[in-house]
């Protein structure tokens, strides 16, 4: 395990896909074609928005990245100063266990919310954030009694600009070892977020911090691959990629559909060479899907990938809604090459298919 969340924003179009995290108040947030980069999407906050990890997906030390953008000079408005940009949150306590807030001068800086002294500013930064202009941070962050030396930063733009100090209590109680947890991204209007990701510090790579130049691509089918099982929404098993193939998931207006358990349907994909620069490394690979049921009885979902003739099923089980409006986003998150236990390389994402399996 290493690279437990990810999102890149750029598979909606407009509102944000609410099965994808969940909403926790205000107006739902949008996509923008704003971005750090040449091409793709972001988030930009209308309301809080959070993400759900499950205890079991990290350890007391986690790494949030995300580049992030001020869009108006508002902080400088603000009564208090006391803006958020992200949170981490107990799902059964109101209390954040950490903040990371702007000053009215847009500098950032954290709030702790350990037993001893619960709401303790701890370190401000001295870099200021100028309005719509691009930056990258990095949180590594850790939840104990008493951290040591260096288990709670803020990188920004691959500067350290805030390092807690040793003996900080940052671990709230009581803790419950196996309560769900939310990873609350908590942003007022006019803020976009994008390149989203949490790395759990374990495994061989992506365990620790890895820089502004970090991003995700999206991939998307673009040819038949070795299974063609499903249906497809023009009733054939054609070309069945070509309804699954758009940017942003049109519901019954194009689909593949399935009725027999075990049937997989599957496709070839684009390019990495056709992207922005040549990655140097890859740290995980996500497969994304979003479907519903048609019949009353339990339908369950899997993704796969197929890699040298041989079908590599992820771990996760999806079970699926009904009705119109019952489309949720399945998600599972490859760290490693199921064909070679290994890091992942360009030339073996350029040459796997990918695919859904209805499992029952």
């Amino acid at each position: 395990m290493a690279v437990v969340l990810m999102d890149s924003f750029d598979w909606m179009q407009s509102t944000y896909d609410s099965s994808r995290c969940g909403s926790h108040g205000g107006t739902a947030s949008e996509v923008q074609t704003n971005t750090p980069f040449s091409a793709g999407r972001s988030l930009r906050h209308r309301g809080d928005t959070r993400y759900k990890l499950d205890k079991n997906y990290w350890d007391d030390t986690m790494i949030i990245g995300f580049h992030y953008q001020i869009a108006t000079d508002r902080y400088r408005h603000a009564v208090d100063g006391r803006q958020p940009i992200i949170k981490l949150r107990f799902e059964d306590q109101a209390t954040p266990v950490m903040e990371l807030r702007c000053t009215k001068m847009a500098t950032p800086y954290f709030i702790v919310n350990g037993t001893a002294v619960p709401g303790t500013t701890a370190g401000t930064s001295s870099i200021r954030m100028m309005p719509r202009t691009w930056y990258h941070f990095e949180i590594k962050w850790t939840i104990k009694d008493s951290i040591a030396a260096n288990e709670c930063q803020l990188y920004i733009d691959g500067t350290l600009a805030i390092d807690i100090p040793a003996a900080s209590d940052t671990k709230p109680n009581p803790v419950n070892s196996t309560r769900t947890d939310f990873l609350w991204i908590d942003a007022g209007d006019a803020e976009y977020m994008d390149n989203l990701y949490v790395l759990d510090t374990t495994g061989s790579h992506a365990n620790g911090i890895m820089g502004p130049d970090t991003r995700m691509e999206m991939i998307y089918p673009s040819g038949t691959g070795n299974y063609a099982q499903w249906v497809g929404s023009d009733a054939d098993s054609t070309n069945n990629y070509l309804h699954v193939d758009e940017l942003e998931a049109d519901g019954d207006t194009s689909y593949v559909k399935s009725s027999t358990s075990g049937q997989r349907d599957s496709y070839t994909c684009t390019n990495l060479a056709g992207v922005e620069g040549a990655p140097v490394a890859i740290q995980a690979i996500q497969l994304l899907s979003n479907a519903r049921k048609t019949a009353g009885e339990a339908r369950e979902l899997k993704h796969f990938v197929r890699i040298s003739s041989t079908d590599y099923d992820s771990s996760g089980t999806h079970p699926l809604s009904q009705s119109t409006n019952g489309y949720v986003t399945n998600v599972d998150i490859e760290n490693l090459n199921p064909n070679t236990s290994a890091q992942w390389t360009t030339g073996a994402i350029d040459a796997l298919e990918i695919g859904v399996k209805l499992e029952t």
